[in-house]
Order: C-alpha cells, then sequence, then structure tokens
C-alpha cells in the first residue's frame, strides 16, 4: 500500500499540532497537580477522553470489542497512561514543565535502544547507539546542572533529580508501551484502539486506588492555582 504524499502546508500543520498541542500538555499538567491529585488527574482526563473517543468510533460503526482486545488495551495502558503519563503527573510536582517535556522527548532514544534488544533485534548502527548514549548524559548533566533552583515549590535539588528520573521512567514505560502495540490484538481503526487503552487503563488505574484514595481528601480550592497550594489534604 503507498502512502499518500504529504504537501509542506500539512507537515507545517503536523508540525504546529506536535508543538502547540504535546508541548501544552505539560504545562497543562503543571497547573493541574497544584489543586488534584497526580494520578487522579491523569486518570480523569484519559477516562473522559476515551469515552469520548470510543463513542465516536462506535458511531462510525466499530463493533464491540472482543476481551482480547480488552486485555491487550490493558495492558498496552499499563504501559503508556499509567506509567507514561501517571508518573509524569506526579513528577510534575518538583520539576517544571519545560523540563518534563525535554525529558520525554527521550522516548525516541528508548525505542531504539528496545528495537536492538527486544525481540525484534532491529539492527542498530554504532553512531545511533553513541547517540543514545550522549543524549542520556546530556540530559543527566542537564538536570544536574539546574540546582534547586528550578524545583517547584522550593523543591531541593534532590527532589527535582528524583522526579527528572521518573519522568525518564515514564518515557521508558511509554516506549515499552509503543513497542508493544505493534504486536498487540488491538482493533482498528487505529483511533478506537487508543479510545479503548485510554479508558482501559485509565479506569483500572482509579479503581486500584491511586486515585481514589486521594480523592477522597479533596476539596474544592479557595485560592487560584498556585496562590492556595493544593486542595487536598
Amino acid at each position: 500500500m503507498t502512502r499518500p504524499h504529504a504537501s509542506t502546508r500539512d507537515l507545517l500543520l503536523a508540525f504546529a499540532a506536535v508543538y502547540l498541542v504535546w508541548g501544552s500538555t505539560y504545562l497543562a499538567i503543571r497547573f493541574g497537580v497544584e489543586t488534584i491529585p497526580p494520578f487522579l488527574l491523569g486518570g480523569v482526563r484519559f477516562f473522559t477522553a476515551g469515552l469520548i473517543l470510543t463513542a465516536v468510533s462506535r458511531l462510525r460503526g466499530a463493533p464491540a470489542p472482543k476481551p482480547s482486545e480488552w486485555k491487550a488495551a490493558t495492558i498496552s495502558g499499563t504501559f503508556m497512561v499509567a506509567g507514561g503519563n501517571g508518573l509524569v503527573c506526579w513528577a510534575e510536582q518538583y520539576v517544571p514543565s519545560g523540563l518534563a517535556a525535554l525529558l520525554v522527548a527521550t522516548v525516541p532514544l528508548w525505542l531504539v535502544a528496545i528495537a536492538r534488544l527486544g525481540p525484534d533485534r532491529e539492527p542498530t548502527s554504532r553512531l545511533e547507539v553513541l547517540g543514545l548514549v550522549l543524549g542520556l548524559v546530556g540530559v543527566v548533566v542537564l538536570v544536574r546542572g539546574s540546582g534547586s533552583e528550578i524545583g517547584i515549590g522550593g523543591a531541593s535539588s534532590d527532589r527535582v533529580m528524583l522526579g527528572a528520573f521518573v519522568i525518564l521512567g515514564a518515557s521508558l514505560s511509554w516506549a515499552i508501551g509503543s513497542m508493544y502495540n505493534r504486536r498487540a490484538a488491538l482493533p482498528s481503526p487505529p483511533l478506537y484502539a487508543t479510545a479503548l487503552t485510554m479508558t482501559a487503563e485509565a479506569w483500572s488505574s482509579y479503581s486500584s486506588g491511586w486515585a481514589r484514595e486521594s480523592s477522597a481528601a479533596c476539596r474544592w480550592p479557595t485560592s487560584p492555582p498556585g496562590r492556595g497550594g493544593r486542595c487536598c489534604t
């Protein structure tokens, strides 16, 4: 099957969407975790989006998902939603959104490593391996050199470093989920598969207690984000 040729306009729009939509996600998370527990924030976000996309897919004629598809969606979501996004939400309590977005950009590096060392054993050039190592070393140097001044809410440099490594772990989790999706028995079209993945793991994360235990202590904030602290105790 021949892929349609993308025009320059389409490419520019795609890049703009990546920069604006993808990049602003981490800024939105940064404001969200000031008043909402991180796992509750991620769970509600993905569960809502998953329900909407599932409804759209079903209206377009997608069949009801099979048990095997739900299983694949849950496994995929464990790595990509709970691990890939939930951990980022937790880390952004201490790590600025700009640095978080930079660290998440290591996902392609993890993909190269997994493709080389995973079951597919895809060939990797020495330059790719060198780029992977240098990229990870550069991230560590960047974070360590930033010091405690970049910490959120007066977080110490140790907290910032911990948050940074948690985001790196989240990036690895997302990459594992992406590689799993190559062989997973997910439904078609891809939009429907994405909807099931978000719905399955968002609900699983919430019901497991990550968010539910925190939400019991929540109350409506009495001051704007950034002024009165969290609304949960």
